[in-house]
């Protein structure tokens, strides 16, 4: 079955207002119904020894910024712009931290394959 960006979640402009959203899961992604439209998320552990620090954040940054669709990191009930240096930082997280990563937009798919593979990869420090 795909999903794709944009695909109504059989959301009309007359129910759109009642429209709640809906989560499942397959092997690879979680796909979140938010509104009209489709999500993919993946919860992901951090894994590099010093965590989300400088180099590891910016490294991460700069990939989710060449593409157009919005990338958050979600964190300890907390939702961080994983396109902003700052933001990422600012999250303060650490090795061994759970985290969510959501892409909502044109391009979330290929955003999300890579956030996945830096993140598994320790962002380049392993």
């Amino acid at each position: 079955m795909f999903l794709g960006t944009g695909v109504k979640a059989g959301a009309t402009p007359q129910n759109s207002k009642n429209f709640h959203d809906i989560r499942f899961k397959t092997s690879k992604h979680k796909f979140i119904y938010k509104g009209d439209f489709i999500m993919v998320s993946k919860e992901l552990v951090l894994t590099n020894a010093q965590g989300f620090h400088m180099r590891p954040a910016s490294v991460f940054a700069t990939a989710m910024g060449k593409y157009s669709c919005d990338v958050t990191i979600k964190f300890n009930g907390n939702q961080y712009n994983a396109k902003s240096l700052l933001n990422i930082i600012a999250a303060c997280i650490k090795c061994g931290s759970e985290i969510e990563v959501v892409c909502d937009g044109a391009d979330e798919n290929e955003a999300l394959a890579e956030a996945v593979q830096l993140i598994e990869s320790g962002l380049g420090e392993m």
